[in-house]
C-alpha cells in the first residue's frame, strides 16, 4: 500500500496488519503524536522530545519558550489517549535506550534534521523495530535539511535498495514529504 499523507501511517500499519507500540522522535506540539495515537492500530505511543533549545537544524533551534508551549500542547493534544501516551522529555540518545527492542510497529522520526542526527536517530531506533514492521520520516526531501543524505546512507550500509523506499505526496509540498521502509 503507498499513502499519500504522513497522516496515514494508522491506515497503513492496519492495512499490513500490524499493531503494538509505536514512537515518534521530534514531537514538538504533537500535532502528527495526536494523529499517530488516535489510530486503532498503535497500542501506546512513545513520544519522545528535548523540548528545550538545541544548537540544530529545523524547530530544536527556536527559543526556550517555543519549547515550552510546544510541551504543553502535546499533553493537551493526547490527553484524551493518555493510557497510550508515554511522553520522554530527553534527548534521542538517552530516551530511545528505554524502549525495548524489537517492540515497535512504527518510528517516525522528526527531530534533529541534520545529517548526523538523521543518521544517529536512524541508527538508535533501528534495533527498537520489528522485523516487518516500518521505520519513518518526515523532511526527506528538504534540501536545506541532511534527512535525504542520511536515509539513503543508511539504508545502502544496511542492504536496502531504491525500491525498498516509499514517498508520501503531501499534495506537492517536495519540502514535507514522508520516507518510508519495512525493516527487513
Amino acid at each position: 500500500m503507498e499513502i499519500k499523507y504522513r497522516t496515514q501511517f494508522g491506515e497503513l500499519l492496519e492495512s499490513l496488519g500490524l499493531e503494538g507500540p509505536a514512537c515518534e522522535i521530534g514531537v514538538a506540539e504533537g500535532r502528527n503524536s495526536q494523529v499517530l495515537i488516535s489510530s486503532p492500530a498503535i497500542t501506546k505511543l512513545y513520544m519522545i522530545d528535548a523540548w528545550t533549545h538545541l544548537e540544530q537544524a529545523g524547530d530544536g533551534g527556536h527559543p526556550q519558550s517555543w519549547h515550552d508551549i510546544n510541551y504543553s500542547e502535546a499533553h493537551e493534544r493526547v490527553e484524551p489517549w493518555r493510557e497510550k501516551a508515554v511522553i520522554m522529555k530527553g534527548l534521542t540518545s538517552e530516551m530511545i535506550k528505554l524502549i525495548p527492542d524489537n517492540s515497535l510497529v512504527l518510528a517516525y522520526i522528526d527531530a534533529d534534521h541534520s545529517y548526523e542526527g538523521t543518521y544517529g536517530d536512524l541508527t538508535g531506533v533501528y534495533n527498537k523495530v520489528k522485523k516487518g514492521c516500518i521505520i519513518a520520516g518526515h523532511d526527506y526531501l528538504n534540501h536545506f535539511y541532511g534527512v535525504h543524505r542520511a536515509v539513503e546512507t543508511f539504508l545502502a550500509f544496511n542492504g536496502y535498495s531504491e525500491q525498498d523506499i516509499h514517498v508520501t505526496e503531501e499534495d506537492g509540498d517536495q519540502s514535507m514529504v514522508s520516507f518510508w521502509f519495512i525493516k527487513k
